[in-house]
């Protein structure tokens, strides 16, 4: 990103995330990508940097990874909220203020990286440390942005747009302050603030940036895998070739010990008439002579004991000589895996950077016959689900166990079937404390939207996520807590839901019941669908399948498709 490109998107998002709060800081798996999951006044939003690239809002989801780094980070930054957002001077360096005091800083220079700083500038946290000419970015020094250079246009507006002199440049940095943007993208070459010839114009920069910058990260990740394939079938080629050349060596010392200590044996007499004189001199070796071989021999020794000597360790060479051969054909197999391990880093990446729809905040599910299904995760959801979203004609829903979510089963003015809303039923039951209770059934009621208030009878209170039910109550009895789960299309998005409902969608899915594991559970499916299903990289499913759980589970049964795979450890 350009000087241009943070203006513009600042001026665009920057005041819309000051209130925010951080809740927790991730990494991108295998990048320098962070991600900064931020909460305020109008929902969750997911605040990407990457050090020397870019900085956006995201709606992808990407398998994440924690390390003590990270860690380190969320001691600094995680529970403040933005205080505010800006450039720093004239270069491509983002400065976030905290509420704590401190300062959360994003170089998008070349070689850039990602620091917190105290109020007064030390350096509490480096994405890399680094040692420049005239400064040093390590824990405990105080930060000393680069000297500054004069702002000249960057190189992908000059080929979009031609030549800009100084006068144009002003006034096109003090459009793009003041937010009068026009964001554009031509896939492959650029994503700028203002319209240029080629280009698709897109409702805001961030979504632009977002576009282009992602399409990089998937290209740019196969890359790096196809660099270290090559890498490493480099390396397992030169591996092969000084093992193989070792096992030749040991086979033909092992084939002339063996020869040595078959004449000796044909010599037997000669042989130990030398043995016996050197013996008799004193002599610890002598050197025998047997044809165009010379063999060192111990005359306390007797010829078959020597010849047993050379025996031993000719057998010594040739097991050398077949353990590495057996490596040799070991190091072929890896070889000839390299290109699929090329098209699983690829499909992980694929499938771990994704757009991630509106409702994906929240538990969802579609109906047997297509119909919307949303729940809270937590009192804020709960309550954030019925203001925005329930309408009158919509069904709510709920058990009777405390501490389920308010669900709601979008009719978008049509009539949803008995089955439809057994399905919605299976949602709220199965995100109810009655699974984690272990429990094998519950009742779920539901009501139109119509019948939901959040104003309590007079003198009462409702705590938040909770509202009034008025009217007669409509009950789905026994609903059983099993979840399926499965992954859906070319994506293969995980998804849950009832399995009459997950069946229509794939037949790639599991049904779950209340268990014993949680994250070990996650991995067996992981297995599940990578050797039976033979979805290659589906390790990078393996966040967004735990967080689906609703909390400890266990495999009830699988699809047709999976049938035995239940049984992977």
């Amino acid at each position: 990103m350009s000087y241009l490109d943070l203006l513009a998107w600042l001026s665009e998002v920057g005041t819309s995330l000051t209130g925010n709060v951080v809740e927790n800081v991730y990494r991108a798996w295998g990048t320098d990508i962070f991600l900064f999951k931020l909460h305020g006044r109008d929902g969750d939003k997911t605040l990407l940097l990457e050090p020397g690239r870019r900085v956006h809002l995201t709606k992808m989801e990407r398998r994440r990874e924690v390390d003590g780094n990270i860690i380190r980070l969320r001691e600094l930054v995680r529970s403040a909220f933005l205080r505010s957002l800006g450039s720093l001077g004239n270069e491509r360096i983002l400065r976030i203020e905290l509420s704590n005091g401190n300062w959360l800083i994003l170089e998008l220079l070349p070689k850039g990286i990602m620091l917190v700083t105290d109020g007064e500038g030390k350096i509490l946290y480096v994405s890399e440390r680094r040692k420049f000419k005239d400064r040093v970015l390590e824990p405990g020094e105080y930060y000393n942005p680069p000297p500054q250079s004069p702002f000249r246009p960057p190189r992908d507006l000059v080929e979009a747009v031609g030549e800009i002199d100084e006068e144009k440049l002003k006034q096109l940095i003090e459009r793009v302050s003041n937010g009068k943007l026009s964001p554009c993208l031509r896939a492959g070459f650029t994503a700028l603030p203002i319209e240029f010839p080629g280009c698709e114009s897109k409702e805001s920069f961030n979504d632009a940036l977002e576009e282009y910058f992602n399409e990089l990260e998937r290209s740019g990740a196969a890359e790096r895998a196809k660099e270290r394939v090559e890498a490493e079938r480099a390396r397992i080629e030169a591996s092969m070739k000084q093992v193989q050349e070792a096992a030749e060596k040991y086979m033909e010392e092992s084939e002339r010990l063996t020869k040595t200590a078959n004449s000796l044996l044909l010599m037997y007499y000669e042989i130990q008439e030398l043995l016996s004189r050197a013996k008799s001199e004193g002599r610890r070796k002598v050197e025998v002579q047997l044809g165009t071989e010379k063999v060192e021999l111990d005359p306390t020794l007797s010829v078959q004991r020597n010849a047993s000597l050379l025996f031993d360790r000719a057998k010594e060479l040739k097991t050398k000589a077949k353990r590495a051969a057996e490596t040799v054909e070991e190091l072929k197999s890896r070889l000839s895996k390299l290109g699929e391990e090329v098209t699983d880093v690829e499909e992980e990446v694929r499938l771990s950077v994704r757009t991630k729809q509106w409702y994906e905040r929240y538990r969802w599910t579609f109906t047997r016959n297509g119909f919307l299904v949303i729940a809270g995760k937590d009192s804020d959801q709960n309550e954030s689900v019925v203001k925005r979203y329930l309408g009158e004609n919509d069904i709510y829903l709920h058990t009777d166990v405390q501490g389920a979510p308010s669900t709601i089963l979008f009719t978008q003015g049509k009539e949803p079937s008995e089955g439809d809303i057994y399905d919605a039923a299976v949602l709220a039951a199965s995100y109810s404390r009655a699974w984690k209770a272990g429990l094998g059934a519950v009742d779920v009621f539901w009501v139109p939207g119509s019948q939901v208030s959040k104003t309590p009878p007079a003198g009462e209170y409702l705590p938040k996520g909770s509202f009034m039910i008025y009217g007669k109550k409509n009950y789905v009895k026994g609903v059983k807590l099993e979840l399926s789960l499965g992954l859906e299309g070319e994506e293969r998005k995980p998804i849950v839901g009832s399995e009459e409902a997950i069946s229509s969608r794939t037949q790639i899915y599991v049904v779950l019941g209340p268990g014993d594991e949680l994250e070990r559970l996650a991995e067996r499916l992981v297995k599940v669908f990578s050797r039976r299903a033979e979805v290659k990289g589906a390790g990078a499913l393996k966040d967004e399948i735990l967080k689906l759980l609703p909390g400890k589970s266990s495999i009830l049964r699988v699809s047709k498709t999976l049938l035995g795979a239940s049984q992977l450890g």
